[in-house]
């Protein structure tokens, strides 16, 4: 019986055509070679030095090691103590060289004391922007 068919047809136990049926068989067959082929792969460039095993692992860096370096913007004047924004978090900071950092200008996290950051203004400071989340989409 042709009636505009494709010829490639899974048909089910009750002997209707369901494209769903084909679909999800394709689906599952693309799963099974992308993983099988993708574990051989991995396996071929260890085994050859193209690869160490953990080469694809970065570990995530958190607590004190995670704010070094990071830039902030000063939201209460650093007179040497005062309050600084670093991304989305609000922290207090204290200055290290200078007497007095004002509000708006940008700063760079040097070191931790407990849960204050130590700060020094950034060498060519350009006020920015706290980086905030995007609103969420309705």
């Amino acid at each position: 019986m042709r009636d505009g068919t494709p010829l490639l047809i899974i048909r089910g136990r009750m002997g209707s055509r369901d494209p769903n049926v084909l679909a999800l068989a394709v689906a599952s067959a693309w799963l099974a070679m992308s993983m099988l082929l993708h574990s051989r792969l991995r396996r071929y460039e260890i085994a050859h030095g193209s690869l160490t095993p953990g080469e694809f692992y970065t570990p995530s860096i958190s607590g004190a090691e995670g704010m070094l370096g990071r830039r902030a913007l000063v939201r209460k004047a650093c007179s040497p103590e005062g309050t600084i924004e670093v991304g989305p978090e609000r922290w207090n900071a204290r200055s290290l060289r200078e007497s007095t950092i004002p509000s708006g200008q940008t700063v760079v996290v040097r070191d931790m004391d407990g849960l204050c950051l130590l700060v020094e203004r950034e060498p060519h400071n350009n006020a920015i922007e706290p980086t905030r989340p995007a609103p969420p989409v309705r």
